[in-house]
């Protein structure tokens, strides 16, 4: 009886083991470092974003999925100098591109502009 019974934990182990493996999600290629979900911004000044990803010809960022604009490398991190005026929620994404050919997008990032 005993065998029996390790038998059929043997199988069960079996078929939940592939199941079982939580496997780590892929690397993004590109991701917006700073600001991070939630941050509050001051409005009326400077704001570096960070952005980081694999070298590529062109990275850009748009705010509210309104126009792209291109950011500057330095450091190994792509950067804009972003200088926010209106108080507002603001979602950021950011994207790489080789050519015409947009390679990968961030994760929007939501934060609010105050005063």
């Amino acid at each position: 009886m005993a065998e029996k019974k390790d038998a059929a934990q043997k199988t069960a182990a079996r078929k939940t083991a592939g199941r079982s493996v939580k496997r780590a999600p892929k690397a993004k290629e590109i991701q917006i470092d700073y600001p991070r979900e939630g941050d509050v911004i001051p409005s009326g000044g400077h704001y570096a974003v960070r952005i980081a990803s694999k070298p590529h010809e062109l990275v850009e960022i748009t705010f509210d999925n309104k126009k792209w604009y291109p950011c500057r490398e330095a450091v190994g991190y792509y950067w804009f100098d972003w200088h926010p005026t209106k108080v507002a929620k603001v979602t950021l994404v950011a994207r790489a591109r080789n050519g015409q050919r947009t390679t990968q997008r961030s994760a929007p990032i939501k934060i609010q502009v105050a005063s």
